[in-house]
């Protein structure tokens, strides 16, 4: 199964649909990583980066340090992914990294954390 498929079985809790694919070793270094380190769990959205090594995984963090999950820019506009595919996130934070590398040095960042109801 696709690695969004794969990610839907984990969330919803259908592992019996998916057992095989529960075994793949991505999935079990993932599974292994969160049960070891409990206070900083990789979340299950991130299968698709970290299937793509390590080094990928850690630059896709660097990336979304600044910009996170949206940017609302001078204008008014808003940046932020289209998807959850990882194609798609990449694309966003190159925006994001971009606008805001153009920005003039004095102009000033506002970074807003916002809590979801199902967290």
């Amino acid at each position: 199964p696709t690695a969004a498929l794969l990610l839907q079985a984990i969330q919803v809790g259908h592992h019996h649909d998916f057992a095989g694919a529960l075994a793949q070793p991505r999935v079990l270094a993932m599974t292994a990583y969160n049960a070891a380190y409990r206070q900083h769990p990789i979340p299950r959205a991130r299968l698709e980066s970290l299937q793509s090594g390590f080094n990928a995984y850690r630059t896709l963090a660097a990336l979304a340090a600044v910009p996170g999950d949206a940017v609302a820019t001078a204008d008014g506009d808003l940046l932020t992914t289209s998807s959850g595919r990882l194609f798609d996130q990449l694309r966003y934070l190159h925006a994001a990294n971009d606008y805001i590398d153009r920005l003039h040095r004095d102009t000033p960042l506002v970074a807003i954390t916002a809590q979801s109801g199902s967290e």
